[in-house]
């Protein structure tokens, strides 16, 4: 997928489509790093545990 690099402010940013967001277990809080000249961005592990959480509450 193509993105466009928007101005924020004094910083740059991108918009993240809510599908790809969902299938990386992304809500609200990442991680950003350079790994081999790419931007890595993955989601903080607490959120990942929390929706697990979540989903095992509902079901019961």
């Amino acid at each position: 997928m193509k993105s466009t690099i928007r101005n924020i402010g004094n910083s740059k940013g991108i918009i993240l489509p809510q599908n790809i967001l969902k299938e990386c277990s992304i809500e609200y809080e990442v991680n950003i790093e350079v790994k081999d000249n790419t931007i890595v961005i993955s989601p903080v592990e607490e959120q990942k545990l929390l929706k697990k959480w979540r989903k095992t509450v509902m079901m019961n």
